[in-house]
């Protein structure tokens, strides 16, 4: 759904469907959404999931991340890329 999209040799910087699942899920009388890490990554893609929750009045109720918090080795590396994350969704 987030992925940078290729459509006649271009990039999209945003989700085409983005709106259309936040309609649906208002629609469907969800208080909230999930979503994974990787659009959060993007300014672009925080500025439009920001405006879709304006918009549909829906919360960011959590997000999944894809890494290995088992590994103990990988704790510091883990925490500073959460870190990152976090700068872009608080611009």
């Amino acid at each position: 759904m987030f992925g940078f999209m290729q459509a006649h040799n271009r990039v999209l910087m945003f989700s085409p469907i983005l709106s259309q699942i936040f309609s649906d899920v208002a629609y469907a009388g969800f208080d909230g959404v999930e979503t994974m890490e990787h659009p959060l990554r993007s300014s672009v893609y925080t500025k439009q999931i920001k405006e879709l929750i304006d918009q549909y009045k829906i919360k960011l109720i959590g997000s999944s991340y894809g890494a290995d918090m088992w590994n103990k080795d990988k704790s510091n590396q883990i925490y500073e890329d959460v870190d990152l994350i976090f700068v872009i969704w608080l611009r």
